[in-house]
């Protein structure tokens, strides 16, 4: 995330495990690997109505580079 941010494209994680929410987090911690390795391992890059065909050309190709 940090290379890809210097590169002036913005990432983020959109999917955190509901047991990691305040509400759940004591419970239930040892059942849901599966969904701690994904989060782990989660990146969602750039999607809006505005990005061009440029910018995507841009994010794969520094994508490539860090692959």
């Amino acid at each position: 995330m940090k290379k890809l941010e210097s590169k002036g494209i913005g990432t983020q994680v959109h999917y955190i495990p509901l047991f990691m929410q305040p509400l759940y987090r004591d419970q239930n911690k040892n059942k849901f690997t599966g969904a701690v390795e994904y989060y782990e391992k989660n990146l969602s890059l750039p999607m809006y109505i505005g990005l061009k065909k440029k910018d995507i050309m841009y994010i794969c190709k520094t994508l490539k580079t860090y692959l």
